[in-house]
Parts: structure tokens; C-alpha cells; sequence
């Protein structure tokens, strides 16, 4: 993600992912937002672009994991209407989903 010739962040994804119930679904790699650019709406910007990308797909869910910990991201997700799906595993990510 680009703002006048600076990289201000990232965004990877993939539209494509099947569960395991056999449902297509959108799994989210990477999203980051350089620090100086968080609180100004652009992370919501990058999360509705994504997720409109999953329902243009026709994905019935989303997917994504966080590092447990940090709880500016956990709250960011969790008041987009994410939510946590079991425990985090032995590397401290913590799977969420969203359905779409």
C-alpha cells in the first residue's frame, strides 16, 4: 500500500481457500500498517477492500491469524465482527474467522 511514493503498508491475501467443511473461503497472510499510519481509518479502509474482495469471490467466511498479545490487532479484528477459533498453537498465533 502506497501514499505519495511511501510504502505505508501491506496486504496479502488469497480468495481461494477451501475448509475444511469443503467451503470457500478468504485467508488473510499479511496486514500491516506502518505505525504513524494507524488511527487514521486507512486499516479500515484496507480491511473493507478485503473483505468486499472475499464477498465479490464468493467466500463464506474469512480467515486470518494474529500473534497472541497484541491486543491492538485482537481488538481492531474483534470489532470488525471477528472472532477466535480454538487456542493459539505452540508458535502464539491465534486463529479468527469472520463470516461473510
Amino acid at each position: 500500500l502506497c501514499y505519495k511514493g511511501e510504502i505505508i503498508g501491506q496486504l496479502e491475501y488469497q480468495d481461494n481457500v477451501v475448509t475444511e467443511d469443503g467451503r470457500r473461503a478468504g485467508y488473510v497472510f499479511l496486514f500491516y500498517l506502518k505505525q504513524a499510519w494507524r488511527g487514521r481509518g486507512v486499516g479500515q479502509l484496507m480491511h473493507d477492500f478485503v473483505i468486499e474482495k472475499f464477498a465479490r469471490a464468493k467466500c463464506k467466511g474469512a480467515m486470518l491469524k494474529y500473534a497472541r498479545g497484541n491486543a491492538i490487532a485482537e481488538n481492531f479484528y474483534l470489532s470488525n465482527g471477528w472472532y477466535k477459533v480454538g487456542s493459539a498453537k505452540a508458535n502464539n498465533l491465534q486463529l479468527m474467522r469472520k463470516d461473510l
